[in-house]
C-alpha cells in the first residue's frame, strides 16, 4: 500500500518555504546525454538540457530546475526528473520505437544544514524535493504525477553520503512502488584549479522485475573568472536498469 506523501510535502515545503534575500543567486545551464535498455527490449537515447535557479545562504539553500527533454527508443521507456535513470513505465514490454521532445518536469529542492563540520563533527543536512508532474505524459517526458524526496546527506573532510525515500505517484498503467535510495562519494583534488568527486549511487527498482540501479559517477569542477564554475561528469551504469553510460556539462553563472 501507498504511504501518504504529506509528511515529505510538509518537509520539503518548510525547506522550500524558508527563502531569503540577503545570500548568493546563481543561474545554471547544461546539457546531458544518456543511453541504455533500462530493462526494455530496444535501446533509449536520451538528452536533457536543463536550467536550474538556485539560492544558497549560510545555512540552507533552494532551487528550481526547469528541463528541456528529449527522448528516442522504447515506449515503455518514461523520462523521470526524480530519479538518476528514467522509469520502465509499464507491465509488458515492446519493440515499438519513438522519438519526442518538450519540456520536462519542473522540480522543487530545498536543503537545510542540520550542523556544520567540525573536528569531531560530520557536516549534516536535510533536503527535501518535489518533482512536479508538469510534463507531457503521452511524449513520455514525465510520468504526469508528483514525486516526492526526501534525504539525510552527511559529509566529513573528503568522504560524503546520503540516504533517502521517495514516493512515486502511480499512473493509470502501473502503480509504482516507493523507494529507497543513497550514495557513497569522495572529493579528490586534482590540481589548484581542478577538483573531481567520485561516487557510487544505488536506487531500489520502482516496478517488479527489473534490476536496482546502480552506478558510477565521476565529475570534474574548475572555477573560472568572476565566480563562475564548469562542472563535466560521466555515469557509468552497473545494472540493466542503468544507463549504459552518460555524459554531461554544466555552466553556473553568479547573479
Amino acid at each position: 500500500m501507498k504511504q501518504s506523501p504529506i509528511l515529505l510535502t510538509i518537509g520539503a515545503s518548510l525547506l522550500l518555504g524558508n527563502i531569503a534575500f540577503a545570500g548568493d543567486y546563481t543561474l545554471s545551464v547544461g546539457v546531458e546525454h544518456t543511453s541504455g535498455t533500462y530493462g526494455a527490449d530496444i535501446e533509449t537515447s536520451m538528452q536533457q538540457f536543463p536550467f536550474t535557479l538556485g539560492y544558497t545562504d549560510k545555512n540552507y539553500a533552494w532551487s528550481i530546475t526547469v528541463p528541456y527533454v528529449r527522448i528516442s527508443g522504447s515506449e515503455d521507456v518514461t523520462f523521470s526528473s526524480s530519479s538518476k535513470s528514467p522509469m520502465f513505465s509499464t507491465t509488458t514490454t515492446s519493440s515499438v520505437k519513438h522519438t519526442d521532445s518538450g519540456l520536462g518536469d519542473i522540480t522543487l529542492s530545498g536543503t537545510y544544514q542540520l550542523y556544520a563540520e567540525t573536528k569531531t563533527r560530520p557536516w549534516l543536512a536535510l533536503t527535501g524535493k518535489i518533482k512536479l508532474g508538469t510534463a507531457d505524459e503521452t511524449k513520455r517526458l514525465g510520468t504526469g504525477e508528483n514525486d516526492y524526496l526526501l534525504q539525510l546527506e552527511v559529509a566529513k573532510k573528503a568522504v560524503h553520503a546520503f540516504a533517502g525515500y521517495k514516493i512515486i505517484g502511480d499512473t493509470s498503467t502501473v502503480n509504482f512502488d516507493n523507494v529507497m535510495f543513497g550514495a557513497v562519494g569522495v572529493t579528490i583534488p586534482i590540481n589548484k584549479d581542478w577538483t573531481s568527486v567520485a561516487e557510487f549511487y544505488t536506487e531500489q527498482a520502482s516496478v517488479s522485475g527489473i534490476d536496482n540501479i546502480q552506478e558510477i559517477n565521476l565529475s570534474f569542477s574548475k572555477t573560472l573568472k568572476d565566480k563562475k564554475k564548469l562542472n563535466l561528469y560521466i555515469i557509468k551504469g552497473l545494472t540493466d536498469s542503468s544507463h549504459d553510460w552518460g555524459a554531461g556539462v554544466s555552466l553556473v553563472y553568479p547573479l
